[in-house]
């Protein structure tokens, strides 16, 4: 094609050297400059390659059928599945020419539909995006985050549904947030990264950390309250979900796209949350702090069930509390780690794993309690000799509940 062979040579480029030397071998890099995109050099470079691409590209036959048909396409828009809250479905949908996606509001599963957040009203450049949304169980507040020219890095606000008025918080930093509402809509737990000065310089994309806010607080979140950190891997991104009954925090830490760890956190207890480890053939509940806890061994498959014991309850975590005893004897208390059902062997007529006057070591096995159709192995966390076991073979089981006395 004659007119490109005439302009086949592209503009010419400035040469800068930049000489350096790494692991002994010594490097030229002549384009080092064309990295700082603020550099007038760059940005002539960048203006006189668009322009010899264009006077390559615009004389060829079909381009204006070629983008009529993209911008056909590309007007489709797109719409999102919905989440449920309350009587409230929430989605996201795009029209053809927005430039971004908008949180849609239907009361009821026949009412019309809403604007909720449109980020499009925001700016004149249709640049803030709106990153990710997670609305109240009963719909009355959705939480969402929005960001800035293709960042991601989130701002955390929340929006109450019914007169679509923001309440007055800007969380920073909630890059893929993950958040869990308390059913009562006192708070949420949420995820954020660290700001600049809080961690080593360049390293605020890493240290995801999961934090509570009471809603109804202002601010910024600065004083919100630490739930949980895992910093033995700075690039782990914890993801968090709150039970129906407001408990248990599951934090699922995934690292990479291989492995998950999950940390279970009873929100009713001060303690620190247990780490549960899957192996072959059981799952290991253990506390995530290095203070010494019970350890519980949930087998992987149920017993028989001509082993089960018969005084199993069908709901071991409703059963009623066992009355306490009015005093411990002396010695190192091994109490329950968990709501459920004691049992002193692991099926009726089966030796007992543990009696009184008995030396143990650190990990033996003291008893099973059964929750949730999973037998659990309790663990010794202390080596010596069994001086009392405080709860009776079918007893209901509290969590924190003392079980054995050792000396």
């Amino acid at each position: 094609m004659p007119f490109i062979s005439s302009q086949i040579k592209p503009p010419c480029t400035d040469e800068q050297i930049v000489e350096e030397t790494l692991h002994g071998i010594t490097l030229l890099d002549p384009f080092r400059y064309l990295e700082d995109a603020n550099d007038p050099r760059t940005q002539r470079f960048v203006d006189e390659q668009n322009a010899w691409t264009r006077s390559l590209l615009e004389p060829l036959p079909g381009r204006e059928q070629i983008r009529g048909r993209l911008a056909q396409l590309l007007s489709i828009g797109a719409i999102g599945a919905p989440q449920i809250g309350g009587n409230r479905y929430f989605y996201v949908k795009r029209e053809g020419k927005q430039n971004q996606a908008v949180l849609y509001m239907r009361e009821g599963l026949y009412g019309s539909d809403r604007a909720l957040v449109d980020v499009n009203t925001w700016d004149a450049e249709g640049t803030t995006a709106l990153d990710w949304w997670y609305s109240s169980h009963d719909g009355k507040y959705v939480c969402f985050g929005t960001s800035e020219n293709g960042s991601e890095i989130s701002d955390l606000q929340v929006i109450e549904s019914q007169t679509g008025e923001l309440l007055p918080l800007k969380i920073k930093r909630t890059r893929g947030a993950s958040v869990a509402w308390k059913g009562d809509n006192s708070g949420f737990f949420y995820t954020r990264y660290p700001n600049r000065g809080e961690v080593p310089e360049g390293e605020e994309v890493y240290y995801r950390k999961v934090f509570y806010h009471s809603l109804g607080e202002q601010g910024d979140g600065s004083q919100d309250k630490l739930v949980f950190s895992y910093d033995n891997d700075p690039q782990a991104w914890p993801n968090v979900t709150i039970s129906d009954d407001d408990r248990w925090l599951l934090i699922a830490v995934s690292q990479g796209w291989t492995r998950v760890n999950l940390f279970l956190q009873d929100l009713n207890a001060d303690t620190p949350p247990a780490e549960i480890t899957e192996g072959e053939e059981s799952v290991r509940i253990s506390r995530y702090s290095g203070a010494p806890q019970p350890t519980m061994m949930m087998q992987a498959a149920p017993m028989p069930m001509g082993s089960m014991p018969a005084a199993a309850p069908a709901a071991p975590a409703a059963a009623p509390a066992a009355p306490a005893a009015p005093a411990l004897p002396p010695g190192h208390v091994v109490k329950s780690p968990m709501v459920g059902t004691f049992y002193r062997a692991a099926s009726p007529g089966a030796k007992a794993f543990a009696d009184v006057g008995q030396s143990v070591k650190e990990g033996e096995v003291l008893c099973i309690i059964e929750a949730m159709k999973m037998m659990n192995q309790i663990e010794s966390d202390k080596a010596g000799v069994i001086k009392a076991i405080l709860a009776n073979n079918g007893d209901p089981v509290e969590f924190g509940q003392p079980l054995f006395i050792i000396e």
